[in-house]
């Protein structure tokens, strides 16, 4: 019983990460195209994606500590936990950079094109 309430952490985990790693995608094509084609709007949804990838990155780690100090994850899990935690710190990292694309975005997209 208690195994089985483990691995379904681990599963959630797992489902997270990926679902942070696919709004960090979407995040910064978003982020990219409202740059190409000077859409203050779409930058203005990029920034405000910037507080759910945050609110990810926090439970994803919270939840990766929760596990390495009540279980004592080995081997093949322990990787995981910390290779969990290393993307997530990643991915915020790129949510932050496409948040300062959307920002120059917004900061230029009054201004006439050269």
């Amino acid at each position: 019983m208690v195994r089985e309430a483990y691995h379904k952490d681990l599963h959630k985990l797992r489902e997270e990460v990926i679902n942070m790693g696919s709004i960090v995608g979407k995040t910064i094509g978003d982020a990219v195209l409202s740059l190409k084609n000077r859409d203050a709007e779409m930058a203005q949804k990029v920034i405000d994606m910037d507080k759910e990838i945050d609110a990810l990155d926090h439970s994803i780690e919270e939840n990766c500590m929760r596990l390495l100090a009540l279980q004592q994850p080995m081997a093949r899990d322990l990787r995981l936990i910390i290779s969990v935690l290393k993307m997530s710190i990643d991915l915020e990292r790129m949510g932050d950079l496409a948040l300062e694309i959307a920002v120059i975005t917004k900061m230029t997209a009054s201004v006439p094109p050269i």
